[in-house]
């Protein structure tokens, strides 16, 4: 099979949807006897992205300058060049400006993946997401997202193909985490063997309603309740600290990291994702359907693909907490049967549906269609 040499832009390597994808994509691409290349002002992913084959082109693609955006392109346009690029995908819209131009100059296709439901509120801010649908192919990560660019940029849809986002289906296996693993992280948590543990995995932001989370378990008042906030300060504003001043006093642990996700799922009982924004494909809400951990979710989005609302979990209206607090008292009460069935039904339904596999050789056969 001929050499593939792609190179991939995205603003930054931290953690995220994004930047995970796109380590994925290095690992497969690499699996296929592809060269891989991604374009970013790096981050703490980095290593990350060196140990799957990548090679990595330090870039300031997540200034949003328009000089610096030009100055992107020009450098991409040259790396393109000297390294023989085939292809280049970009995943969000500075860096996707950058890569236009760039390919436009070197006449190699461009493919763009809508990552987010964009917000347009006026006609300048719709003209800088539109660059999202320039590409010679569009990737909607899930059917939410692809309604969402027929309603807005109707004109793409003969460039839009629906190639619905996965996650690994072997990272997130229950049979891979211990029940010593399970005791030993409550333990380091400070849960109680007895407690019914609710996990509330994601970044440390406004939009993912940790706030709505703690006042549910505020209402339950439940001795035999706790709860682990996980994820990492990303914003900016006042609101990290909020979320520690509410969560004072309360069952509630606040936890930064953790090097292996999937054992901290098999730890909890259940998982809440609280999403005050409409999620373009819900990756914690497929990692615990993996994990045969029931979800709490909130009924908007992309996430209600995911979740087969008393089938593989529960779904609540958007940042209302006494709904939260209601739906994680009837979860607490489930028969044990019950909870293995729907556990079971959850992986099975996500193994079906939104395999990491699936996705990868999906991308690189429209990576080969374009090229060819």
């Amino acid at each position: 099979m001929p050499e593939l040499r792609i190179l991939q832009v995205l603003p930054e390597l931290n953690s995220g949807g994004v930047e995970h994808v796109t380590l994925d994509m290095v690992a497969a691409l690499r699996q296929r006897y592809a060269v891989t290349y991604v374009a970013s002002q790096g981050g703490t992913l980095l290593p990350n992205l060196e140990q799957r084959g990548g090679t990595h082109m330090p870039l300031p693609l997540a200034s949003k300058n328009p000089v610096q955006m030009m100055l992107n392109a020009f450098t991409l346009a040259r790396l393109v060049r000297t390294h023989h690029i085939q292809l280049i995908h970009a995943r969000s819209r500075a860096p996707a400006w950058s890569a236009l131009w760039a390919a436009h100059w070197t006449k190699v296709p461009l493919v763009t993946t809508c990552h987010g439901a964009y917000a347009s509120s006026n006609p300048p801010k719709a003209f800088y997401n539109s660059v999202m649908v320039r590409g010679d192919r569009v990737i909607a990560i899930s059917e939410f997202i692809a309604q969402r660019i027929q309603r807005q940029y109707p004109a793409s849809l003969p460039r839009v193909r629906l190639i619905r986002e996965g996650i690994d289906l072997e990272e997130f296996n229950p049979r891979l985490v211990s029940q010593q693993e399970r005791l030993d992280l409550r333990k380091a948590w400070n849960i109680p063997a007895t407690a019914t543990l609710f996990l509330m995995p994601g970044r440390v932001t406004r939009l993912k309603g940790q706030t709505v989370f703690i006042d549910a378990i505020r209402r339950l008042n439940n001795p035999n309740i706790m709860g682990v906030i996980l994820g990492q300060n990303q914003d900016n504003s006042s609101y990290p600290a909020e979320v520690r001043c509410q969560s004072e006093g309360l069952p509630i642990r606040l936890i930064p990291h953790i090097l292996r996700p999937r054992v901290a799922y098999g730890a909890a009982d259940f998982i809440v994702s609280a999403s005050l924004a409409e999620e373009a494909f819900g990756r914690v809400t497929a990692e615990a359907g993996a994990m045969k951990r029931i979800v709490i979710a909130t009924n908007h989005g992309a996430t209600v693909e995911l979740c087969q609302s008393a089938k593989t979990g529960f779904l609540i209206p958007p940042g209302d907490s006494r709904a939260l607090a209601d739906a994680m008292m009837n979860a607490m009460k489930m028969p044990p049967e019950d909870y293995r069935k729907m556990g079971e039904t959850a992986r099975a339904y996500v193994c079906a549906n939104f395999s990491l596999e699936r996705m990868c050789t999906e991308t690189i056969d429209l990576y080969k269609e374009l090229i060819q």
